[in-house]
């Protein structure tokens, strides 16, 4: 993902996520990534990552 694109709330590597921490972290590193913020946006990426898994599916921001 670039620092124009952004995911939607709510999703993460192209897929849905219900858990509310995903959604803030994602809301976090979208706001991040708009304010060239890169130190917070590689944080919420790390966070993002650290993050359990759901469904089957890693919670992950584009690198």
């Amino acid at each position: 993902m670039s620092t124009t694109e952004a995911t939607p709330a709510g999703t993460a590597a192209g897929y849905a996520v219900s858990c509310a921490k995903c959604i803030d972290l994602q809301r976090e590193l979208e706001a991040a990534e708009r304010a060239r913020d890169r130190t917070r946006a590689v944080d919420c990426r790390v966070l993002l990552r650290r993050h359990p898994r759901h469904d089957g599916v890693p919670v992950e921001a584009g690198a």
